[in-house]
């Protein structure tokens, strides 16, 4: 799941990162169809994490009712711009 983009100011300002992050997490488990206490192990990516407090995943997953016991990790780059083609695989 990624969120949606938008400009700076725009239509999302009022949310913070973990309330994205958490609507997003919510929208993948209730796509994939489980629950959050089924997780053995959430894996979260961010761009700019700094100055949205510590651990912005573990706060969007307690918000969307994923249990502490589940663990997690983030990943904090963006490879976006990549395709598939741009990585080969040794035969």
């Amino acid at each position: 799941m990624n969120t949606p983009l938008g400009r700076f100011g725009g239509i999302f300002a009022d949310l913070s990162p973990v309330d994205l992050g958490a609507i997003a997490m919510r929208a993948a488990l209730e796509r994939a169809g489980v629950s959050g206490e089924a997780l053995d192990l959430y894996i979260f990516g961010n761009v700019l994490n700094a100055g949205h407090g510590q651990s912005l995943p573990r706060q969007a997953a307690f918000k969307t009712g994923i249990p502490e016991k589940v663990k997690g990790y983030a990943v904090n780059f963006c490879l976006f711009f990549f395709s598939s083609s741009d990585f080969s695989l040794p035969n």
